[in-house]
């Protein structure tokens, strides 16, 4: 049987979902439960379906070039890596956070374990006064 495949086999008033080796068809069949000539390959749904994590980038006013990470679940988690840098006229970026306002402070190390949004946080910069 190819990976990823599923046998249903037809029996009369129910079907028996077999994967890979799992029940002995001979035995089934000799028994008069199951066809053993017949059977349906039903595609694995979840194979080319992986769970992906997606992290995208709000900034928060300002803009920023950076595309979304989409990492693969399951394993071992990535870390972010390298974190864009936006920019807003007459504010200074003080970093990603995860929430809009307030929250924690993410850096490169941090985990990639589930789909979120990180925001950007910034300080006005003052005006200098002109005498």
């Amino acid at each position: 049987m190819k990976e990823g495949v599923i046998k249903l086999f037809l029996v009369p008033l129910m079907a028996v979902m077999l994967m890979g080796n799992a029940v002995d068809r001979t035995a089934a069949a000799e028994a008069g439960t199951v066809d053993a000539s017949e059977s349906l390959d039903i595609p694995d749904e979840t194979e080319g379906n992986e769970e992906k994590y997606q992290v995208t980038w709000d900034a928060n006013g300002g803009t920023c070039d950076a595309d979304g990470i989409t990492a693969e679940a399951g394993g071992e988690p990535a870390s972010l890596g390298v974190l864009p840098v936006p920019k807003r006229d007459g504010y200074m970026f003080r970093g990603w956070y995860t929430k809009p306002v307030g929250g924690i402070k993410v850096t490169e190390s941090t985990l990639i374990t589930e789909s979120v949004t990180y925001y950007a946080h910034w300080k006005k910069i003052p005006k200098r006064s002109r005498q």
